[in-house]
């Protein structure tokens, strides 16, 4: 079967339409189905009814005559047309939209209608909800959930935005038996830690290490080598990183509404993005390195004790 670009028959039409054609004296007609899917106008009047047999039957019709026929359809009237040679090609019906967009079929193309926060051609990235929220003491994290943002306040500053502060030491914030000690400043503080704990909130113990290069570390540190406090993995600063709370596969590498170290690249060991002067980079933690002891708890779990050396001046 003969077959042509939809541009070319639409100026084959015109011509045909607009134009009478005399073959060996005699006037004809063309049938529509001919003209579109068979027989070129530039040499219609060269075929005769045995040029046609071979065609399937669907589309083979013969000439139509007399000359009296009417024209039956418009050229300027062209929907048809496209209906004709699109209706079995829906760019709808493998449903390119993500994170469930609403495709809405335009002709040959679509556009997807994508419910907040999600943005794109397809759906299929996060927009920044953080443009016009200022977190002052906090951080801005991007939600999939109504209002599609929230702060996180660095201690003791309090939600929603992060402006006023409570007292440092009241209630006290250092986990498993630690003492909080304010400083001279109102929001100045430290935890004074329990053997065997670390971090800045004492929320460290010594189960959480990490094996090998740390690609299956999920502890809970979330601070660099030079104490720097790690951004959360869904920030509006990661919104255009490889590696944020909202890529494919974000639960397999650990990723999510939090600022644990994580590896997802498979570096040396757990890292994490940190925020210097406006400027997104990256460092690695202060997670230690797991040493292999087979002990078992009280609740008959085997777990990792970390090795760590302490050295006193």
């Amino acid at each position: 079967m003969v077959s042509f670009g939809l541009a070319t028959l639409l100026i084959d039409l015109e011509v045909i339409f607009n134009t009478q054609k005399t073959c060996s004296g005699r006037k004809y007609c063309m049938d529509m189905m001919i003209t579109l899917l068979v027989v070129p106008y530039k040499d219609w009047c060269n075929r005769h009814r045995d040029s046609v047999d071979d065609y399937d039957d669907e589309y083979s019709t013969d000439y139509i005559e007399p000359a009296e026929a009417e024209i039956r359809f418009s050229f300027f009237d062209s929907d048809w047309i496209y209906e004709f040679f699109t209706h079995d090609v829906n760019p709808c019906q493998t449903n390119p939209c993500q994170n469930n967009g609403i495709c809405k079929r335009n002709r040959d193309s679509y556009m997807c209608s994508c419910p907040e926060p999600y943005t794109g051609s397809k759906c299929d990235r996060v927009k920044n909800t953080c443009q016009r929220i200022n977190c002052n003491q906090g951080e801005c994290l991007v939600m999939l959930r109504a209002p599609y943002y929230q702060c996180s306040c660095r201690y003791p500053y309090q939600p929603p935005l992060c402006r006023k502060a409570s007292s440092a030491c009241q209630p006290n914030p250092c986990k498993n038996g630690g003492t909080c000690q304010r400083h001279r400043l109102r929001y100045k503080f430290s935890c004074n830690c329990p053997e065997g704990f670390r971090g800045k909130f004492c929320e460290l113990g010594a189960e959480d290490c990490f094996e090998q290069n740390g690609h299956t570390y999920r502890g809970n540190v979330s601070q660099t080598i030079l104490q720097k406090r790690c951004l959360h993995w869904n920030s509006h600063f990661l919104l255009d990183s490889s590696y944020n709370a909202f890529m494919e596969d974000a639960d397999y590498y650990g990723l999510g509404d939090h600022n644990f170290c994580r590896n997802p690249d498979g570096d040396d060991k757990p890292w994490c993005f940190v925020n210097v002067n406006n400027k997104l980079k990256w460092d690695f933690c202060d997670v230690l390195p797991c040493l292999s002891t087979g002990r078992i708890n009280n609740n008959n779990m085997v777990y990792i004790q970390c090795n760590i050396n302490l050295v006193w001046h």
